[in-house]
């Protein structure tokens, strides 16, 4: 029977109880325990339904293909065998890790039992040497002047032994070898003549004083003292409380019983005695079950109408509501007072700006009034030739932009927007937009 540890090896069972595993095929891509594993061999098992599990030591018998479960190292049933149920599980073969031999962080390895080499170890047969080892041990002789003696006396004589250093020394009482220290060794040997007593030391300062003692234990008792002179005698004390009574003598012996005497006539019936009081209340029997419904009846008549009921409390605010929409575009306001006058400007056609316009088809107006820049016209020069004028009292071009203001008076001759005349409508204007 040998421990085996193989690759690959994993197969389906549909086992249920405590009992030995049935092997039922191997698992695809892996190999069957027979082609690893032979008869009596143990392994390292694991089992597992994806739910509960088992890791142990199994013994494999060829015969019916079945894993016996020699010992269980963990489980998910508190480290027992698992008791399983209907279904199948999958078994294969594992290294656990309580058995693994792993070398730790110093390069150690540390095994819990005994340690069996096939080989060499470092190139040594250790159970040869082992062998060897062994007789020396029961052959060696410390006595031996040939070898031990010699090995000794080759030793390199030092001078620097101390106190502490270790010798070897026979016990005879203990009829064995041990270690010693040179100082424990030197004291064994017999006391040397008492030296002659050196001279009296100088008194030394006195120490400090001692705390207080504990108090001493109590002395002995004096001798008693002796007996004084009789007392006159007290007066007599008050009687004492009575005894408690004896208790009762043994009853006699029954005497012999007489004979029956002749019954007697019966006596009349006695009259009926009272009525018994009533008796108290028996428990609550159990509630019945509840009876149907029965079925709605019809509805009665609207009752009158209540006097108002007093206004309750106002009740919380409630949350405020998210914000609604952008409302429609309001219509448009009504044209706000005229501002102040802004600084004028030396620039021709901006804001602020003023110029000797021509306003074309334009009613008779006053100061203050506005016109649109498409009615203006820069004034010009005229040209009056001949019988009859030429009017070039305007002209097109630098035509303004934006909207003016006419800050002095325009008018009309003979209420017709026609020139015939020198006086045409033009006025000064200043740029307000």
């Amino acid at each position: 029977m040998a421990l085996v540890v193989a690759d690959r090896v994993q197969e389906t069972t549909n086992t249920t109880g405590t009992g030995a595993y049935t092997l039922g095929g191997a698992v695809s891509g892996f190999q069957t325990f027979a082609s690893e594993v032979s008869n009596a061999d143990t392994v390292y098992y694991a089992i597992t339904d994806n739910v509960d599990f088992e890791v142990g030591l199994g013994t494999y018998a060829s015969s019916g293909g079945t894993i016996t479960r020699t010992t269980v190292f963990t489980s998910s049933n508190s480290n027992n065998a698992v008791n399983w149920g209907a279904g199948q599980k999958n078994i294969f073969l594992t290294y656990p890790a309580d058995k693994a031999v792993i070398e730790d962080a110093s390069n150690n390895v540390t095994i819990g039992n005994n340690l069996v080499v096939g080989g060499t170890v470092d190139g040594r047969d250790v159970a040869t040497d082992g062998s060897k080892l062994d007789g020396i041990e029961a052959s060696a002789d410390v006595t031996d002047t040939a070898n031990v003696g010699s090995a000794l006396t080759s030793f390199s004589t030092g001078t620097d032994a101390a106190g502490s250093d270790l010798i070897p020394v026979y016990d005879v009482s203990a009829s064995t070898w041990e270690k010693q220290t040179i100082t424990n060794a030197a004291l064994q040997g017999p006391s040397g003549p008492t030296g002659p007593t050196g001279p009296a030391g100088s008194n030394g300062s006195d120490g400090d004083t001692g705390p207080t003692g504990p108090t001493g234990p109590t002395g002995p008792s004096g001798p008693a003292g002796s007996n004084g002179s009789d007392g006159n005698t007290g007066p007599t004390g008050p009687t004492g409380p009575t005894g408690p009574a004896g208790s009762n003598g043994s009853d006699g012996s029954d005497g012999n019983t007489g004979p029956t005497g002749p019954t007697g006539p019966s006596g009349p019936a006695g009259s009926n005695g009272s009525d018994g009081g009533t008796g108290p209340t028996g428990p609550t029997g159990p509630t019945g079950p509840a009876g149907s419904n029965g079925s709605d009846g019809g509805t009665g008549p609207t009752g009158p109408t209540g006097p108002a009921g007093s206004t309750g409390p106002t009740g919380p605010s409630g949350p405020a509501g998210s914000n609604g929409g952008t409302g429609p575009t309001g219509p448009t306001g009504s044209t706000g007072p005229t501002g102040p006058a802004g600084t004028p400007s030396t620039s021709y056609n901006t804001v602020g700006s003023y110029g000797l316009m021509y306003w074309s088809g334009g009613p008779s107006s006053d100061a203050g009034a506005t016109v649109s820049s498409s009615s203006l016209y820069p004034v010009s020069t005229f040209n009056y030739s001949g019988a009859n004028p030429v009017l070039l009292g305007w002209s097109n071009n630098n035509r303004p932009s934006g909207s003016w203001r006419l800050m002095g008076s325009v008018g009309q001759y003979q209420g017709s927007n026609s020139q015939t005349r020198l006086d045409f409508m033009g006025s000064l204007f200043v740029r307000y937009a």
